[in-house]
C-alpha cells in the first residue's frame, strides 16, 4: 500500500472513529435535546463516507483472502 492511501485510510479510520463515537453519544440517556439533534446532522453528513469506507475495507479483506 502506497503511502497516500495509507494517509487516506488513516482519515477514513478516523472519519469512521467519529461516526462511533456520534452514535454511543446518541445513544446515552442524559444526552440533551439539543446536542441529540447536532449529534444527529453530524452523523448523517458522515453516514455515506462511513458506509463506503467499510464497504471497502470489506472488499480489500476478501481480495486479501483469496490472495491466499
Amino acid at each position: 500500500m502506497t503511502a497516500q492511501m495509507e494517509t487516506m485510510h488513516d482519515r477514513l479510520g478516523a472519519i469512521d472513529g467519529r461516526f462511533e463515537e456520534l452514535e454511543r453519544l446518541m445513544g446515552e440517556p442524559d444526552t440533551q435535546h439539543t446536542a441529540l439533534a447536532e449529534y444527529g446532522r453530524e452523523r448523517a453528513e458522515l453516514e455515506a463516507v462511513v458506509t463506503a469506507y467499510r464497504h471497502l475495507k470489506s472488499l480489500e479483506a476478501q481480495a486479501a483472502e483469496a490472495e491466499l
